[in-house]
């Protein structure tokens, strides 16, 4: 965060050589290079960065669900970072609360959510907010008053949000979209074929596309003014 970006590379989601792309980068000055979106991908650049010598210059980010691949693989993929708008699941601090979620997704689809128990967790806490709003709505108006702006005025409305031992407590502007205000910092850790946790949860700050949130609710947590 706040370094400037010196280029973007598009390449097809099936190429296996993106060196030109890569020195590129190098060559302009990146020190950090994101990857987005897939684990082949991930495996390409990585691997292209060893060949041409530069990995040790280049911090390497992933933006995905990606623990259950990079374990296949962990001296490649090791010290990869991995930022995430929820508690990683796939750490060795997650708590019993994000072990019950994974039990109702693992219950609902194994096959699928052994693989993306990362995104479980906040689309259980989306969800689960979401619900509990209809809930309101309804105990509020009935359900032939029940409608879509009613729902959205308890949804919007500036109220907080607590979960505890999955997020932080926050509120919400009334104004803003609805999505989750704090950013948590991965490595993988090849030793532990785990993502291990860096620092402490950041609040960004509000922003066009940020909800209001209260850093003083949870004294861990850091703030920052970034997307100020």
């Amino acid at each position: 965060m706040g370094v400037d970006i010196v280029g973007v590379a598009l390449v097809p989601m099936a190429l296996t050589d993106v060196s030109i792309e890569l020195k590129r980068l190098h060559e302009a000055g990146a020190k950090v290079v994101l990857i987005d979106h897939v684990v082949s991908g991930a495996k390409v650049v990585l691997e292209n960065a060893e060949r041409l010598g530069i990995r040790k210059d280049l911090d390497f980010i992933t933006w995905y669900f990606t623990q259950p691949q990079f374990a296949g693989a962990p001296q490649l993929f090791d010290g990869v970072y991995h930022p995430w708008p929820v508690p990683s699941y796939y750490s060795a601090d997650r708590t019993s609360e994000m072990e019950e979620v994974g039990k109702i997704y693992l219950k609902d689809d194994s096959d699928y959510w052994a693989q993306h128990l990362d995104v479980a967790m906040p689309t259980h806490l989306t969800m689960s907010y979401a619900t509990n709003s209809i809930k309101q709505a309804l105990e509020k108006h009935g359900f032939k008053g029940l409608t879509g702006e009613r729902i959205r005025g308890v949804m919007f409305g500036a109220r907080e949000v607590t979960n505890r031992g999955l997020y932080p407590r926050y509120s919400i502007d009334p104004q803003s979209p609805f999505t989750l205000p704090y950013n948590w910092l991965y490595r993988f850790d090849a030793k532990s074929k785990s993502y291990a946790v860096l620092g402490k949860p950041v609040a960004p700050g509000p922003s066009e596309l940020q909800p209001r949130w209260n850093p003083t609710d949870d004294p861990s947590l850091v703030e920052t003014g970034f997307y100020r």
